[in-house]
């Protein structure tokens, strides 16, 4: 089967966190990429209310509260219900207005930990890889896909015995982003860094471009029993 199937439940998922609020909240204190003992993400149980609501560090802090609490949530359904908790990272968002597309190309299947300081750790799920966005709905999604997938196992990336690196680490994944830029479209394009999605220092997004984009960041989903939702 291809590296794609247990991707396919994905494909209408909402993305949930993306990585241009976590590197905001992260200026204050309550994110930290590269965890201990190689988490991927670290997110800390965050302090009470102190600064205006209204302040930049205000906003921040909320942001992070909501961050928490999102997290948080997906705990406490995973524990109802007797499971992990469970998240999964996307890596490379395509966005494509033209073709109703804003969605990353890679999945990451992570697990989600309560650390004794509150802190939640994303890490990676022992023997369990990435795999590639199926882009139902995207024209020539038939070709791009099982060339992509090549690309990825070529360089180390895909599979679901491999070991995928942080979706965090922008130079690991550069080669296989840019050749999805190149195969999308005549005029598809490479950005080395997330997009300008609404954060609390930056409320207003930047339109997106009508061609296809490939932005080389993460976003962060959360897994929701019974829905196509992760």
């Amino acid at each position: 089967p291809s590296e794609s199937e247990p991707c396919k439940a994905l494909a209408s998922a909402p993305i949930v966190v993306h990585e241009a609020l976590l590197r905001d909240v992260a200026g204050a204190g309550a994110v930290e990429f590269e965890g201990p003992c190689g988490a991927w993400l670290r997110v800390r149980r965050p302090e009470a209310a102190g600064a205006s609501r209204q302040s930049a560090a205000g906003k921040r802090g909320a942001a992070a509260r909501s961050l928490y609490a999102e997290l948080f949530g997906a705990r406490q359904e995973a524990l109802r219900e007797g499971r992990g908790a469970a998240l999964t990272l996307g890596v490379g968002l395509l966005r494509w207005p033209a073709a109703g597309v804003e969605h990353p190309l890679v999945l990451v299947p992570a697990s989600l930990e309560l650390a004794a300081d509150g802190s939640f750790l994303v890490r990676r799920f022992a023997g369990v890889g990435a795999a590639l966005w199926p882009m139902p709905g995207v024209a020539g999604a038939g070709q791009i896909v099982p060339e992509l997938e090549t690309c990825g196992r070529d360089y180390g990336l895909l599979g679901r015995r491999r070991e995928a690196p942080s979706p965090f680490d922008r130079d690991a994944w550069r080669p296989l982003l840019h050749r999805a830029a190149h195969l999308l479209g005549p005029d598809g394009v490479l950005v080395d860094g997330p997009h300008a999605a609404p954060v609390p220092s930056r409320p207003a997004p930047a339109p997106a471009p009508d061609r296809p984009t490939v932005h080389n960041c993460a976003v962060l989903f959360c897994r929701d029993s019974g829905a196509d939702r992760a």
